[in-house]
């Protein structure tokens, strides 16, 4: 499947990576730094709200330090017709992330690491 940014580029999506209830996301071929989230159902209200948060995008505390900690849309995708069909945003590498949920229980937390403490968990809420 191939599908345009608002700025006309093309992106041809590869491999599954994950499926959820609203959206399968996809490695983008070409863009080891990205993956496409494709929505299973498109809305109005959804198109409206991606456009407001690629628009927007928040403060990245580790910005330039060679990882992400936001996966936030970069950039929305249209299909041929120009329909809103998904987003862009980068992709996680979970050799060397890890899960958001693995830090909301101690006992999770400490299986991350054992140095996990409170200036850990401050900075990733």
């Amino acid at each position: 499947m191939i599908f345009s940014d608002q700025n006309g580029r093309r992106f041809e999506v590869g491999a599954q990576l994950a499926e959820g209830g609203e959206a399968i996301v996809y490695y983008v071929q070409g863009h080891g730094e990205l993956v496409a989230k494709i929505y299973k159902k498109r809305t109005r209200e959804r198109t409206a709200k991606l456009r407001v948060m690629v628009a927007n995008p928040p403060s990245d505390a580790v910005d330039g330090r060679g990882h992400v900690s936001i996966c936030w849309p970069s950039a929305l995708l249209f299909d041929g017709q120009q329909l809103c069909s998904g987003l862009l945003m980068p992709r996680i590498d979970f050799g060397t992330s890890v899960p958001i949920f693995r830090l909301y229980n101690p006992l999770d937390r400490q299986s991350v690491t054992v140095d996990f403490n409170w200036k850990y968990l401050l900075r990733a809420a």
